[in-house]
This record gives C-alpha cells, sequence and structure tokens, in this order.
C-alpha cells in the first residue's frame, strides 16, 4: 500500500476571518479535511478529539483518498 502524506496546517481565525469564513468556522477548535484536487473539506470536525478518534478521522479521510 503506498505512503499517503498528509499535511497539517494552522490557520489563526483571528488575522484570516475571510479563510475562516469561506469554510464555515464557527467553532474552536475545527479541522478540516481536503482533497488535494478539491478545495471543498470531505470531513470536518468541530470537537477536541482522543488520539485514537483522531486516527480514526484520519484512516476514514484515507479511504476517501483512495477512492
Amino acid at each position: 500500500m503506498p505512503t499517503i502524506r498528509i499535511r497539517f496546517v494552522k490557520i489563526n481565525i483571528d488575522e484570516q476571518p475571510d479563510l475562516a469564513s469561506h469554510y464555515g468556522v464557527t467553532h474552536l477548535p475545527t479541522i478540516l479535511f481536503l482533497l488535494p484536487s478539491n478545495p471543498t473539506p470531505v470531513l470536518k470536525t468541530t470537537d477536541v478529539l482522543s488520539k485514537n478518534s483522531f486516527d480514526a478521522k484520519i484512516a476514514q479521510f484515507e479511504s476517501m483518498r483512495a477512492k
């Protein structure tokens, strides 16, 4: 199975309110999962996640990327 690279980017919504508005960020923390070919998030969570829950979200995202 090929290695899938994931990039994590932290955005300061106080400094970039237009970007927060564009993606509908209204709560913190918000984690968006975007595919390289699609600027619309395919997954979004606004919860504090445990490591296991975060790993599950990444696995879910990886399965979406594979399609």
